[in-house]
Formats: structure tokens, sequence, C-alpha cells
């Protein structure tokens, strides 16, 4: 799949931290283990595989290939989409919301509170926005 529409607040929430961006990245281009990925993000493989299951349940990553080494089942992991974007919205019943529900007024009145905290972070690598 070429595009990927990010409908659920739980594929929003998996591409804002900082080791599944840098994660998505690196399975841009080649499907990866584990073990490689942790090598590649310096962080150890338990670390690496919770960020995997979340983006796995998210649905942006999925299982493309496996291997047997020895008496273990080797997984290499691959993105579900080569670009992902912030698809249509809707509310908890199901119905469409309006293009403008999310605009920068909301999200910076929602935001105000984390700010005052200082839990408010996010990171974007790349942003492509239409007209």
């Amino acid at each position: 799949m070429l595009f990927l529409p990010l409908t659920e607040p739980a594929q929003v929430k998996a591409i804002g931290h900082p080791t599944r961006t840098a994660i998505l990245g690196l399975l841009h281009e080649r499907a990866a283990t584990v073990s490689e990925l942790a090598v590649a993000v310096g962080r150890p493989k338990s670390t690496v595989a919770h960020h995997l299951k979340v983006l796995v349940e998210a649905g942006l990553v999925q299982v493309v290939r496996t291997r047997r080494v020895r008496a273990i089942e080797e997984r290499f992991y691959g993105r579900t989409a080569r670009m992902f974007y912030v698809g249509v919205e809707r509310s908890r019943d199901g119905e469409e919301l309006p293009r403008d529900f999310n605009d920068f007024e909301v999200a910076a009145r929602e935001s105000a509170a984390a700010y005052r905290d200082g839990k408010l972070w996010g990171f974007i690598r790349h942003a492509r926005i239409s007209e």
C-alpha cells in the first residue's frame, strides 16, 4: 500500500513517540528484525519490541516475512504503507466530523494545560501539506 490514512487516535499517538518515529524511518526502505532495529536506534531489544508492538497494534507495521534461526523464528517487520496521513476524523458515534474540526485553535486550547505542566512534546519528521 502506498498511502494509509490515520483515522484512529491510537495511530496518531503511535507515530508521536520519537523512538517509534525512528523505527518507522528505518523501516521505510527495508524490513528489519527487532535485533537489527535495536542496534540501529541504540536501545535494548525489549524496548524496541514494545514499540514495535504498539506500531503493529496501530496497524502501521506488520510482519512481512519470517526466518527460522536454530529453534527460534525470527520476524522481519515492515511498514504497512510508504506514507501515512491524517484521514477523515469521526466522532465516537462514527459520524464524520467537519474538516475544520481539528484546527489549530482547538489543538492549542486542548494542549494548553499540558504545555503549562511541561508535558507537551511532539515530533514530526516529514510533513506534506496539501493546498
